[in-house]
């Protein structure tokens, strides 16, 4: 039923180089042109292209200090939103950043996470509730944009911070049948 095909013959040109030698070569090429496009700062005035980005973002959306805001927003909100998320993130991430790989802090960083998420659901239920009752756009706006940013960022990590300490605790189990 089946016929036997031949498979083609392969050129005579084709040079055969060793795997780990043409890895070597364009790994360390990549890795150069990643160096040097990302992660050194550009000599003309100092910025890495993430940090471009973000101005470009922030002139786009008239955050810069010498446009006038946009419609209904001063940038009070703004400042507290950037204040109030960013530092709880940023303490939050850093411990779990440095107590989930060593399975540590396991009664702290868990419920810490889901008080986070719920106080981002209160902050969002609050902003319906200000917006409802004629509060000015600025109050409503950092409520909401502060509750979305806690809600979503730690409701997201929530369960890979899980993975992390079951996988932890695996490893701990796994450590002690062997010792």
């Amino acid at each position: 039923m089946s016929k036997h095909v031949k498979p083609p013959e392969t050129p005579k040109d084709i040079e055969r180089i060793e795997l780990k030698d043409a890895l070597e070569e364009r790994y360390l090429a990549y890795a150069l042109s990643t160096i040097m496009h990302r992660a050194l700062p550009d000599v003309r005035d100092g910025l890495k292209p993430v940090h471009r980005r973000l101005l470009h973002v922030m002139r786009l959306l008239r955050l810069d200090p010498g446009a006038a805001p946009a419609s209904g927003m001063s940038r009070l909100p703004l400042g507290a939103i950037g204040a109030v998320v960013g530092s709880t993130i940023g303490l939050l991430a850093a411990l779990i950043g440095v107590l989930v790989p060593r399975g540590r802090a396991r009664r702290f960083v868990i419920p810490a996470m889901t008080i986070a998420v719920g106080a981002g659901v209160l902050l969002v239920v609050a902003s319906v509730i200000a917006a409802l009752g004629g509060q000015p756009p600025d109050v409503v706006i950092t409520l909401l944009l502060s509750g979305i940013s806690l809600a979503v960022v730690f409701g997201a990590a929530l369960p890979m911070v899980r993975r992390g300490y079951a996988i932890a605790e695996l490893r701990r189990m796994r450590a002690l049948d062997h010792a």
